[in-house]
């Protein structure tokens, strides 16, 4: 009977030590921010939420104290990653009429057809790492915008500020026209035409918490 509870132990250890360990996003702690620029002047818009999760690959650990992570396929991260912004979460900082802009953003993006901006990752590459420092990383994977996908790659960095939270923050940068979306050209109050630049920035620090 001892040996069949130690066996049952030494199992059990075995398969803990070999679980994936999933962190999911922390609704209102993230934050997502638009950049742009226009003939009038630069615009931004921001939110408070994105969903989804990050998986860490069976036998991977992070140990940010010693800027160490186990379980590396050479410089390789294995991970799933998923993450998706409401387009209705995300709202202009103009001071004036900002519902403006967001009605634009939601026209011009096919809101009603494709509200949701979303990310899956294909690759995280760890760049550089050190001891108590976030680790910088290279993520490539798709981005899904108004209906059609693009692969990306962009700088990633990783931080784990306690045991059971994970902050992951990066700068995409992108054109409208990548995702068949036109730069917007409206004629605001009777204004001559202001005409959006094309480029398109997207900044992001997006928290989670272990399951």
């Amino acid at each position: 009977m001892k040996n069949a509870i130690v066996l049952l132990a030494s199992i059990a250890l075995a398969t803990n030590a070999g679980a994936q360990t999933r962190f999911n996003s922390q609704p209102g702690k993230s934050s997502v921010k638009l950049q742009g620029s226009s003939t009038f002047h630069d615009w931004e818009m921001e939110g408070r939420v994105i969903g989804g999760y990050f998986e860490l690959g069976s036998g991977v650990a992070i140990d940010a104290a010693k800027g160490a992570i186990t379980g590396l396929k050479g410089e390789v991260l294995p991970a799933t990653v998923r993450a998706n912004i409401s387009l209705t979460t995300i709202h202009s900082k103009a001071e004036h009429l900002p519902e403006v802009m967001d009605n634009l953003m939601l026209g011009y993006m096919n809101a009603t057809n494709y509200p949701t901006i979303r990310y899956i990752s294909s690759s995280l590459t760890v760049t550089n790492s050190g001891p108590g420092k976030p680790f910088e990383c290279s993520a490539t994977g798709d981005l899904s915008i108004a209906g059609v996908t693009n692969k990306m790659t962009f700088p990633v960095t990783l931080a784990m500020p306690d045991p059971t939270h994970l902050e992951a923050a990066g700068t995409v940068h992108f054109k409208m026209t990548d995702f068949k979306v036109s730069p917007p050209a409206p004629h605001p109050l009777g204004l001559p035409t202001m005409k959006c630049g094309d480029d398109i920035t997207i900044i992001f620090d997006w928290v989670l918490q272990k399951r």
